[in-house]
């Protein structure tokens, strides 16, 4: 491997501002480049420490506990690699290895994909209603970031409308994205709108769908408000 390639591959995964220009460059230099890279990218990718760094440096992050007694964990250089390697093989179209792995990182670079095959539209679906919260999480985070194009799995939100202590905020956000392609999903919002409890979530993606069925429903229920003793 020449010396520009590795560059390159530092560059991408640094995870810095500059990595979506050396994907620009990766690009540009065709297939032959892309397949050097590749390996490289997967290993960093199976090099991810996992959740426990996650969950450390998240509540560091929250504490402000960062302190010279306190130094970042040894596997979050790794951590950032994961994350870059997972996001360039997003960008470059990769979503076989990334499903696969299944990994919250993994699934994550998942959102970096111009146009997500059914099959990641499905899984991530899937993971959208899954028990674990994190994982739901990441799989919600990338199918907004799909915006309409995830119409494909409007009746899997829909579905997870139902499910009161997991999945249905997260599913809310999924149509909320989509604007008008979720359309499908207005008359089960409204009967949700009229829940004191989820009418305000209900109302902000009716808003967002913005169709005439939608608006419709807007102008009957106007937002909750709580009446004083």
């Amino acid at each position: 491997m020449n010396t520009s390639i590795t560059a390159l591959i530092a560059c991408l995964l640094s995870g810095g501002p500059q990595a979506p220009k050396c994907h620009e460059e990766a690009a540009a230099r065709g297939p032959a480049v892309a397949g050097e890279i590749k390996p490289a990218l997967l290993e960093a990718l199976r090099d991810d420490p996992g959740p426990a760094v996650r969950e450390r440096n998240n509540a560091v992050a929250l504490t402000g506990s960062a302190t010279r007694r306190d130094p970042p964990h040894p596997d979050t250089a790794k951590l950032r690699k994961a994350k870059a390697a997972a996001e360039e093989l997003g960008r470059m179209g990769e979503w076989r290895p990334l499903l696969s792995l299944g990994t919250i990182t993994a699934v994550e670079g998942l959102a970096a994909l111009e146009n997500p095959p059914p099959k990641v539209l499905k899984a991530l679906a899937r993971w959208t209603g899954g028990k674990n919260a994190r994982m739901r999480d990441a799989a919600a985070r990338a199918l907004r970031a799909y915006g309409p194009k995830a119409a494909p799995v409007v009746p899997e939100m829909i579905a997870l409308i139902d499910d009161k202590d997991g999945a249905r905020y997260s599913a809310l956000t999924v149509l909320e994205s989509m604007g008008p392609a979720a359309k499908a999903a207005v008359p089960r919002l409204g009967v949700l709108i009229k829940d004191k409890d989820w009418s305000s979530s209900a109302y902000s993606t009716l808003r967002a769908i913005g169709t005439p069925e939608a608006e419709k429903l807007l102008d009957d229920n106007p937002p909750w408000v709580p009446v004083s003793p």
